[in-house]
């Protein structure tokens, strides 16, 4: 379900007065069916100038509509709110709980879409809607043989459906894909558990190990206990948060990074900063264009806030949060004076080199990698 087709094709009322604006619809199924190119600019910058003066005018409605008109415009940090705080106060809103799920999925919070078609599906089992459009959360999450059954259920209840029947094309696509990839792992597997260099009494966890030998920058091995970890205990907040940057912060900027890091934002300790850790995910996936000026702006305030606290902090944090902010002039000098007090510090002087290379300081990242 894709947020274009629901804005578009969602009941709203037409009007003679903007038929360019009606045209917009059957463009997008054009486009879905593979028979139009992409929008232009002149078209999207219609659709940005439309979704504006629908916000402008929900504004003074109550907060689903608003909530809706921001979701509509691809603000789902304000609009989701609107629509949960909404949703709990009218629960049994089928509708409404619809729209949150879908916005759920289009802002990639797949756990939290799962969950909401889960509660609509409680209330209204079998329907082949809801079904189906839980197949494609399913899907997206990497868990086909679950999206397999739930389309098997959606087809039991409305046979030869084409919606339906596309769905499980392109599902079985992703079978076939898994399928070919598969003799490529058998000839490198992994292991089930990889051991830990001599864990402690209190480092035994697969998430402690993990840390253990991120320490140590064995990146690859610490991805691989911090996966397990997840699937022994999902509802780790701390943890799910730790590994959500580990997974960024070492480039694994992929759909598994994206979605944890969307599954994370709710309950982590800065989601805003989180938020933009996912949307910068999305542009390297491209899924997303450039940051506006508004998200530069919220970025430069964040960094200035974390900044003010480093301070009181150690010279490797002060270091750190100035070279978060682009200020490598002063930031790697507080992180080489650090590295200096503690020259066996891997992470830091890992840190240290990135730092190099993000001032375009080429050299000097050649030689802190190469030690």
């Amino acid at each position: 379900m894709t947020r274009s087709a629901a804005t578009s094709c969602g009941g709203r009322r037409r009007t003679a007065r903007s038929p360019r604006r009606w045209s917009v619809p059957p463009r997008h199924v054009e486009r879905h069916l593979g028979l139009r190119e992409p929008a232009d600019d002149e078209e999207r910058e219609e659709q940005a100038a439309f979704h504006r003066a629908r916000v402008e005018q929900a504004a003074g409605g109550g907060a689903e509509q608003l909530g809706g008109a921001l979701v509509d415009a691809g603000d789902f940090a304000q609009g989701i709110p609107l629509l949960e705080k909404t949703q709990a106060a009218d629960p049994t809103n089928g509708p409404l709980s619809l729209r949150l799920a879908r916005a759920y999925v289009w802002s990639q919070r797949l756990a939290e879409a799962d969950a909401a078609y889960g509660a609509l599906l409680e209330r209204h089992p079998g329907n082949p809607l809801l079904l189906l459009e839980r197949a494609e959360v399913a899907a997206g999450r990497g868990l086909l043989e679950q999206a397999r059954s739930l389309l098997a259920a959606a087809e039991k209840s409305r046979p030869a459906d084409a919606r339906i029947m596309r769905e499980r094309a392109r599902l079985e696509a992703a079978f076939a894909r898994q399928a070919a990839a598969a003799p490529e792992k058998r000839a490198a597997p992994l292991p089930e558990e990889l051991p830990a260099p001599n864990p402690s009494p209190t480092e035994g966890s697969l998430f402690d190990r993990g840390k253990q030998v991120e320490k140590e920058l064995r990146i690859y091995e610490a991805r691989d206990l911090f996966r397990q970890a997840l699937i022994e205990n999902p509802d780790a907040p701390a943890a799910a948060e730790h590994i959500a940057w580990f997974f960024f912060l070492n480039g694994f900027h992929d759909e598994e990074c994206r979605d944890l890091l969307r599954r994370t934002t709710p309950r982590a300790q800065y989601p805003a900063a989180m938020e933009r850790a996912a949307r910068h995910v999305e542009r390297r996936l491209g899924l997303r264009g450039p940051a506006d000026e508004m998200e530069k702006h919220e970025k430069r305030e964040f960094d200035r806030v974390m900044i003010a606290r480093a301070a009181a902090g150690t010279g490797e944090h002060l270091g750190g949060a100035l070279v978060d902010a682009g200020d490598f002039a002063e930031g790697i000098s507080l992180l080489e004076q650090a590295l200096a007090a503690d020259p066996v510090n891997g992470p830091l002087e890992l840190r240290l080199a990135r730092a190099y290379v993000w001032a375009q300081r080429s050299a000097e990242a050649d030689a802190a990698y190469g030690r």
